[in-house]
């Protein structure tokens, strides 16, 4: 999830978390399962 914060304009810690619980192939490229809980930003 880090390379995706860093690829997509430093995005905040929040932002990635959101694009990782939205985004399908964020989602595949992690590794994370549909429905599956992903880490919280903090």
């Amino acid at each position: 999830m880090l390379l995706f914060g860093i690829w997509n304009e430093r995005l905040s810690n929040r932002d990635v978390e959101d694009m990782g619980n939205k985004n399908l192939s964020a989602m595949y490229f992690c590794g994370l399962k549909l429905g599956c809980v992903e880490p919280v930003h903090n």
